[in-house]
């Protein structure tokens, strides 16, 4: 059943407005002057709406009044729900995040403050409460910067959105402030190829997840890219995989999508992998996906208590989750260790862009940052696999 849109009913300075949605877009509509209650407002919204949607009315109607824009002194917690509800539409992943970082960290400071109006001092203000927080460990400053990349964006939109209903401003106040503090960054995690060779020889380590290892190594990819990857994508002719969708692993759980970047990409894998896609292949039956995923809270969990039964005791793969330089070891970092160990082998920085699937050279260049400081000790990369994870005994 489709859900039918209600018109409702809208204030502004002391005036009752019908807010409809027409040809997609949400409309602020002024009411006839005989509306003087909000019962009778909410009733003539909903009627309103009723009437475009059967198209007895048009917007070439003239008898009424159509606001391209809100009406001055649109407060900023108006703005950013209609804000909000414009990226509903567009379905972005990010909603979820977005509006519990602004319930928290914005709406308290600036939801009764007209949007027109706000100034940069009053940013500067938000800025600064978010470094107070930093300082007094209330929060992390990654989570202050994810805000304040939020709060700009809110103000960069309320000038330039493609949407005109939404622009109502003439500057971005954002611009002119400074963003909050930066922490210490924490030492990126990886396994050395010693490790994944002691989680692939331990006994107590199931075969299925150690092929899961073996994968989210060999190939880098992200759990959801992993978890949407089909025996269709590899080519075992020519040696490459094309890995251009993902699943959803948090909010619309199992919802195909684009990768994160939003681009796909096709390499050529290891040769020590291809025995493992070519016999996971034949097990499907050639179609389908390669492999089903374990539910995203079980991965890093799985990860560090197989790591423990391999004997791998290596203190930063477990650190505590408050150390401030140091983070424990959890399954994105399986990608992290595949992208280092090409790093180290030295292997040309733009191809491990485009195979890693980096938006920019810069977060490439991580890698190999972290690999020049590594010793000539680090051990065989991307070595032969055991036969039993390639023939998927004991699975």
């Amino acid at each position: 059943m489709v859900n039918r849109r209600r018109g409702s009913m809208g204030k502004k300075a002391g005036r009752r407005y019908a807010v409809v949605w027409i040809q997609g877009r949400r409309r602020w509509m002024q009411m006839p002057d005989d509306v003087k209650t909000d019962v009778r407002g909410r009733q003539y919204a909903e009627w309103l709406q009723e009437q475009f949607d059967q198209g007895k009315k048009t917007l070439d109607d003239p008898v009424k009044v159509v606001l391209e824009a809100p009406p001055e002194g649109e407060l900023f917690g108006e703005w950013v729900k209609r804000w909000l509800d414009a990226r509903a539409a567009r379905k972005l992943r990010s909603l979820k995040d977005d509006r519990s970082r602004l319930r928290t960290h914005v709406l308290p400071l600036l939801k009764d403050k007209p949007m027109a109006t706000i100034t940069s001092e009053d940013l500067q203000a938000l800025v600064n409460m978010l470094d107070r927080r930093i300082h007094a460990d209330e929060m992390s400053w990654r989570t202050a910067k994810n805000v304040w990349a939020l709060v700009s964006k809110v103000f960069a939109d309320a000038r330039r959105s493609k949407d005109l209903t939404l622009r109502v401003r003439r500057d971005n106040p954002a611009a002119e402030v400074s963003p909050p503090d930066v922490g210490v960054r924490k030492l990126k995690t990886f396994l050395f190829p010693s490790e994944l060779a002691a989680l692939l020889a331990c006994d107590r380590v199931p075969g299925r997840w150690k092929r899961l290892l073996v994968l989210s190594v060999y190939l880098y990819p992200r759990a959801g890219e992993l978890e949407a990857l089909q025996c269709e994508d590899i080519d075992t002719t020519h040696g490459t995989v094309s890995i251009h969708q993902a699943t959803d692993r948090y909010r619309n759980v199992g919802e195909i999508r684009s990768t994160k970047t939003g681009v796909g990409r096709r390499f050529r894998v290891e040769d020590t992998v291809m025995p493992l896609l070519i016999a996971m292949i034949n097990e499907a039956g050639g179609r389908g996906p390669i492999v089903k995923m374990p539910p995203a809270e079980d991965l890093a969990g799985r990860l560090r208590q197989y790591l423990e039964w391999a004997g791998v005791t290596r203190t930063a793969l477990y650190a505590d989750p408050k150390d401030r330089t140091r983070k424990r070891i959890t399954w994105h970092d399986l990608r992290a260790t595949g992208i280092t160990w090409r790093a180290v082998r030295g292997d040309d920085p733009l191809k491990i862009q485009r195979a890693a699937g980096h938006s920019d050279l810069a977060t490439t260049q991580g890698y190999i940052r972290v690999a020049e400081d590594l010793g000539e000790e680090f051990g065989q990369v991307f070595a032969p696999l055991p036969p039993d994870v390639v023939a998927g005994r004991e699975l």
